[in-house]
């Protein structure tokens, strides 16, 4: 009799531990899938509006970088997508890197705050590629770049600056040559 005991208490616990281990395991999938859904910034988030005036300051008016639709009202604690776009014309090479820092933050009465964390903050908020981009010479590429603005944030005027790299033409001092012109775009915070 002790025996069976055992057998179906072990086989309990077993069936417990099972169960368990499977929970985690559906909360660990479900975490990792939320983590990618908002790392993973696709294409299919720029709307079409945006899409269009991007692949016509590039390919129509031949951009090396263009970023229309520069500034967003955007409430503490949401998001918003900007499009980048990158068209190489040749000569730059294939390899290129985007760079975002921010530029200055003025508050209502548009007086510059100073703000401690200013030389992170675009880590903070922005998500975008920062890894090298490839393009053809012809080709474009349009990334996006997502703006998550925490709900600490201190309302007011937040101007970043976006820079592409051509990272095979080098200056003097082995650095990679800016790529086209600075992109500028504002994000008002309320």
């Amino acid at each position: 009799m002790r025996r069976k005991s055992a057998a179906i208490e072990l086989s309990v616990n077993m069936l417990v531990m099972i169960i368990i281990s499977l929970v985690v395991l559906g909360l660990g999938i479900a975490f990792l899938y939320q983590l990618l859904g908002e790392a993973t910034i696709g294409q299919q988030d720029l709307d079409q509006r945006l899409q269009e005036e991007l692949e016509r300051l590039l390919i129509d008016e031949g951009q090396r970088v263009a970023m229309p639709l520069f500034t967003a009202d955007v409430q503490r604690g949401e998001r918003h997508i900007f499009g980048l776009g990158i068209l190489n014309i040749g000569g730059a090479g294939k390899s290129f890197v985007v760079k975002i820092e921010l530029d200055s933050v003025f508050d209502a009465q548009k007086k510059e705050i100073t703000l401690e964390n200013k030389d992170t903050l675009a880590d903070m908020w922005l998500l975008y590629p920062q890894d090298i981009i490839s393009l053809q010479e012809g080709g474009h590429k349009i990334e996006s770049i997502l703006v998550n603005v925490p709900k600490t944030a201190v309302p007011g005027q937040y101007i970043f600056k976006a820079r592409v790299f051509a990272l095979e033409n080098l200056d003097e001092s082995g650095e990679p040559e800016q790529y086209g012109t600075t992109q500028t775009f504002v994000v008002n915070v309320s």
